[in-house]
This record gives C-alpha cells, sequence and structure tokens, in this order.
C-alpha cells in the first residue's frame, strides 16, 4: 500500500510536469519562452517541470517565474491543492499502516 502511494505520487508529479511544460509551450509569453528554456530542449523544461511540479506540491516554491500568466496562476492554485490533497492522503496512509504495526 506503501509502495502504491508512492507510484501514485511520481504518476501525478509526471502528469503535472507534462501539463506545465504543455502550458509553457502553449503561447510565447508562458515560462518555457520567457526563461529560455525553449532553447535548451525537452529534457531540460521536464526536468525543470518535475522540480517545479515536486516544490508546488510541497507548498515551498517561491519562484518568481513561475506565475507570470492567468493561466499559470490558475495552474499553480490547481497543483498547490492537489498536492495538499495528495500530501494529506499519503500521511493518512502512512498512520493507517503504522497502527496496523503495533
Amino acid at each position: 500500500s506503501f509502495m502504491k502511494s508512492v507510484c501514485a505520487i511520481v504518476l501525478v508529479v509526471h502528469m503535472v510536469a507534462c501539463m506545465w511544460v504543455g502550458l509553457g509551450l502553449y503561447s510565447t509569453h508562458n515560462w518555457v519562452h520567457r526563461m529560455g528554456y525553449n532553447e535548451l530542449g525537452t529534457m531540460w523544461q521536464y526536468t525543470t517541470a518535475c522540480y517545479w511540479s515536486l516544490t508546488a506540491f510541497t507548498g515551498s516554491y517561491a519562484d518568481p517565474w513561475t506565475q507570470q500568466t492567468l493561466g499559470e496562476a490558475y495552474f499553480s492554485v490547481f497543483a498547490l491543492l492537489a498536492g495538499f490533497l495528495m500530501a494529506t492522503g499519503f500521511v493518512s496512509n502512512i498512520t493507517s499502516l503504522m497502527t496496523q504495526i503495533s
């Protein structure tokens, strides 16, 4: 059950990262073009998006470039809420497993 939770988190981080890259490529005003990642290639974009996704899920990111457009701001709020819900579910799962052990 613990591994299922970890796999689910990794899958959601991947999906959010892919959506973040997609949003960044949507127009020339979004983060991929603003930060020059359009010239660095897909792996840089995906790696940066995974980093953004993980930090958004923890609620601790404060990069000023992450939400410059309205679409980016909406998606950031979505990612924070999704991360909060996943974190509470993960902690609940761990707590349940710990009570079953003892």
